[in-house]
This record gives structure tokens, sequence and C-alpha cells, in this order.
């Protein structure tokens, strides 16, 4: 009876407890949200009141309003009150990290940046051998953009610890400005035992965005040197290196590093056939040369081989046009070369790019459709050739027909495509192409039916040029009972697309000259200058561009005219300050330009950037 007289008082203390308990913390809970509204309504005198009232329960423990009162507090400028508050809270918890920041950030928000500088000495003294308190301070710091903090918490973390903490240093660094001991960090990633692509691509992104804009970057090169030199087994460096001199357009460097990336890799072309391509594209064509000159006699792999050897001629045919000295002569040396390909390799799939080639250079310099239809012929009729490849060697062959004045072979051969490729690039490219016979026949009506069809087209740059074509003819078509104006102007294009280069000035010339209040005026004399330019006559292209803007300040080729001048000067002409300053003329002049963000990045890289 005695015992379960007290397990009854027992339960019954315990249970009075549990509800005193309770609605102690329900009406704590409810002060809290009372506080926490005063201060989103801003009200920080009533938040104050509350806060410390309940400070007074709290006792010495950090409490779950700690933010939001020394939000109040210096808000209302209670700078007293806060220093009391924290200092008291700091005697129980002196390597409190977010505490002691807290206090550090108070004295130097007080302008007491010496009693500021002290106490965060000697609180990184305290926590100096205790890892995790240092990680908390160095993330601390790097979220109030204490970053020279953060990198000596995580340096002297990485003293007493076997991690290391290269990416925060380096974001850490970068964010500092210290440019040159993040580049520093992230090389010290890459020379990790956790080597990863996905390291390189971090490295490379961070030099592209933050380094190779900068006017100078010089100490980039030097610091991969230096990286290189003291572990040259890493396997990232040249391909930083490569990547580099790439940024600056210096391929024979670029060169001397992708070679030894391939003998490494015992793979040679992997990395410099698409260098060489590179160097094309980019029209550097010496520096082109040599590379694919190596690969071409290093490799020995025959898709390799073959390619190169077709990139090496064609760097050789596209350096020929930009010194101006394309001639029969010139023309029978290249096809001599190409044609070597062709009896290394015979028809196959290594040597269809070779015979489109050929075909291409036969009609259009050498004026023999005759022997470029042949040619193309054996191919399609050739066992070993079969698809898509097929249907590439059917688009040149119809480009050829044109050039031999047989247009309805040609018109034919692209509807014969268009069934058979339905739905995808070679259809509109065969569709385009239809309609290019056409109106260089004079169909212009058919044609503009053509294209309006491909105005859909899933391939944009397809449907751009549809779109552009039928404008041409529509805006142009029915000015005159017998359309001669426009028959003129595509007949000089079709005199173009032939190579017959001066009877295609000579038509223009007409529709100038003859025609000068036609529409077609200010189209005739910026393709007139694409042939100058195409004949290296650049300095005669641009005055010709001039004069259309002289003429008539508003046509709608200024745009494109005046990014053309900039263009000619930077890539045909090597005149770089020109360029410069006429690159930087028109995003002024024409802020909507299309050509904006292409004359920006050409007149940073002219400027030294490489970006």
């Amino acid at each position: 009876m005695y015992l379960k007289k007290n397990i009854i008082i027992y339960i019954c203390v315990n249970t009075f407890l549990f509800l005193v308990l309770t609605f102690k913390s329900y009406s704590q809970n409810e002060e809290l949200k009372k506080a926490d509204t005063f201060i989103e309504n801003k009200n920080y005198n009533e938040a104050i009141n509350i806060y410390e009232g309940l400070l007074k329960k709290v006792g010495d423990e950090i409490p779950s309003f700690h933010e939001n009162y020394l939000l109040a507090l210096k808000e209302q400028n209670e700078q007293k009150k806060t220093k009391k508050y924290l200092k008291k809270l700091l005697k129980n918890n002196k390597s409190n990290t977010s505490l002691s920041i807290d206090y550090f950030k108070f004295l130097m928000d007080t302008e007491d940046s010496i009693s500021a500088i002290k106490f965060k000495e000697d609180f990184l003294k305290i926590i100096s051998e205790q890892p995790e308190q240092l990680e908390t301070a160095a993330l601390l710091f790097e979220n109030e953009n204490m970053h020279l903090d953060a990198i000596n918490a995580l340096n002297q973390l990485e003293k007493i610890s076997r991690q290391k903490f290269t990416k925060k240093l380096a974001e850490n660094y970068l964010k500092a400005g210290d440019l040159e001991n993040a580049t520093r960090k992230y090389l010290d990633e890459l020379n990790t035992d956790n080597e990863s692509e996905a390291d390189l691509d971090d490295f490379l992104v961070f030099i592209n965005e933050k380094i190779m804009p900068l006017d100078n970057h010089v100490f980039l090169e030097k610091l991969i040197l230096e990286y290189s030199q003291k572990d040259p087994q890493n396997i990232y460096y040249p391909e930083i290196l490569m990547w580099y001199y790439v940024q600056k357009e210096d391929y024979y460097s670029a060169f001397l590093q992708g070679k030894s990336i391939d003998r490494r890799n015992k793979k040679i072309g992997e990395k410099l056939l698409p260098l060489g391509e590179r160097a094309i594209k980019a029209k550097i064509y010496q520096e082109a040369e040599i590379i694919l000159e190596y690969v071409k006699e290093k490799t020995s792999n025959d898709f390799t081989k073959a390619k190169a050897w077709e990139l090496l001629i064609f760097a050789k045919e596209e350096q020929l046009k930009k010194n101006g000295h394309v001639n029969k002569e010139s023309v029978q040396s290249l096809l001599q070369e190409y044609q070597q390909i062709v009896d290394v390799y015979g028809i196959s799939n290594n040597s269809i790019d070779i015979a489109l080639k050929l075909a291409d250079l036969k009609a259009k310099y050498l004026n023999n459709s005759e022997e470029a239809i042949e040619l193309l012929q054996k191919y399609l009729n050739s066992n070993r050739i079969y698809g898509k490849q097929k249907t590439k060697i059917k688009l040149k062959l119809a480009e050829v027909y044109i050039t031999s004045d047989n247009p309805w072979e040609s018109a034919l051969l692209y509807q014969q495509i268009e069934r058979e490729e339905q739905g995808n690039k070679y259809e509109q490219e065969a569709r385009i192409g239809r309609a290019r016979v056409f109106y260089f026949m004079g169909d212009f009506k058919l044609s503009a039916s053509i294209l309006d069809v491909l105005k859909l087209a899933t391939h944009k740059e397809i449907a751009n040029d549809a779109i552009d074509f039928a404008l041409l003819i529509k805006e142009n078509q029915d000015l005159d009972s017998a359309d001669a104006v426009l028959r003129t102007y595509a007949g000089a294009e079709l005199d173009f697309f032939k190579k017959n280069i001066d009877k295609a000035i000579t038509k223009f010339d007409s529709i100038l000259i003859n025609c000068s209040n036609h529409p077609l005026v200010d189209e005739a004399a910026f393709q007139k200058a694409k042939v100058l330019s195409y004949k290296n006559d650049h300095k005669e292209a641009i005055n010709t561009l001039q004069k259309i803007v002289e003429t008539n300040p508003e046509s709608i080729l200024a745009e494109e005219i005046d990014y053309t001048i900039a263009k000619t000067y930077d890539k045909d002409l090597s005149e770089k300050e020109r360029a410069m300053n006429l690159y930087l003329e028109h995003i002024t002049k024409f802020p909507g330009s299309i050509h904006r963000e292409e004359a920006r990045e050409r007149y940073r890289k002219l400027r030294g950037d490489r970006i």
C-alpha cells in the first residue's frame, strides 16, 4: 500500500513538472514569435525588450535568437549592450568560432581596428590546433568576404591535418584578387594524386574567364612552365600549355606541346590533327602546314594520314589564295597532290572528301567540268561507297552540273536527293540548291516558292539563308516587266559561282552604272566587294563598300558593311591598329549588331587579351 502511494505521488509530481515546463516552453515560443514579428516590422526596441527578458532565463548559453538580437542592437546602435552581451558569452565559450567572429566584426564596425586585430590573432591562436574550429572559421571568414583571414585559417588547417584544401584556397585567393596565387593553387590541385579531367576543365575555365581577359597575363606561362619542370610526368601541364598557346594564336608553340602529348599517348595526330584544323580556321596557314605535314609523315593510322594530307593541301590552297597567286599552274600543282591521295587510297571513304575537292578545282578553276563529272560518277558507281557518302557526292555533282551549263541535270539530281533524304539536312541542302538553280535560270517565282518551304527548315542556318534569298527575289522581282536587273544580278552571281571573276564584276558594274536608282544597287556593290576580296584586291573591295554608305547613309547594309570593312583590315590586310579602331567603332555605332560579340572578341584579341 505504501509503495503504491509513492508511485502515485511520483507520477503526479512528474506530470506537474512536465506541464509546467511545457507551459514555460510554449510561453517562450510565443514571446519569440512576437519578437520575430517586431524584427520583420523593424520595430527593434520592442524586440530588444523581449530578447532581454528571455536572456535572464538562458544564462551563459548562446541563445537561439542570438543573430536577431545582434541585428536589433546594431540597428539601434546599442554598442555598449552589444559589447557587454558578447563578452559575457565569450567567457564560457572562448573557442566558439562563430561567436568570436561576431565579436571581431563588432570591434571592426565600431572602428576599434587595433583591438579587433589583436582579438582575432588571440582567437586564432586558441583554435590553432583544433581542425574543426579552423575549418568553421575559414568558412565563416569566406562568407564575410574576409578572404585573407580565410586563407590564413586554411593554411593553418593544412599544417595540422593531412588534408589539402587547394580548391578552397584557390577560390579565396581569387576572391581576394590575388590571381597568381589562385593560379598556383589550381596547379597544385592538378599536381595531387587525385588527377582528373574535371580538375583540368575547372582550371581551363578559371584561366579563360579570369586570367586571359587581363591586359597582362605573362605570369601564367611562367607558372605553368615552372610546374611542368618540377613534375615532367604530370599529364596535364602539356595540355594546359597547348591550350594557352592556342589562345595566344602561337600555333608553333602549341604544336611542340601537342607533339609531346601525342608521343606520350602513342597516338600521333590525336591532338595535332584538330590543332592543324584550328590553325586553318584561324587562317594561320604556314603553321598549319608544319603541323599537318608532321602528322601526315608520322601517323600510322590510315584515316588520320588521309585527313592530314587533305587538310595540308587545303592549307596550301588557302595560302595561295591569300597571297593572290591563284592561277592555272598553282591549281594544277594542287590537283596533282590531291590526285596522289586518291591514287594511294583508291575509291574509298578515306578519299571521298579529296574527290569532292578535286571535282571542285577541276570544274571551277580549270573550267573542266567533264573530268569533274567523270570523277564523281566513278565514286557514285563504286560498291565501296554507300549511304550518306553517296549523298555528299550527289550534292557536289549537282553543283558541277551548274558549272557545266547543264542546269536541268542539276535540278533533277537535287530533286532526287530531296526524295531520298526526306526530313534531314541533306534534303534541305538539296532544296536550297534547286532553288538556286532556278534562280540562276531566271525562274524567280519557282525559286521563291521552293524557298518558302525552307523558311521552316529545322537547321537554323539553312532557314536563315532561305529567308534572305527569298527576300532578295521578292523585293526585286516585277520592278520592271522583264526582271532585267534581277536577271543581270543573278547572272553575275552565277559567274562568281563558276569563278568567272571578271565577267561577274562586269555584270555587277553594269547594274551600278546603268541602274543607279534600282533597290539592287547596294546589294550589287556589296557582292562586287566580295568578288574583289576573292581576287585579293582588298583595298578596292573596301573602297566599293565605303561608296555604298557614302551614297546611301541609310542603307540597310550599313551595319554589315561596317563590320566587313573592319574584318577585312583584320583578317586580310593584317592592319592590327586600324582593325582594332574599326571594331571599337562598330560596337559603339551599332549596339544591336549581330556581330557585336564577335567584334568585341576580335578587338580584345588584337589588343592582346587572347580570350
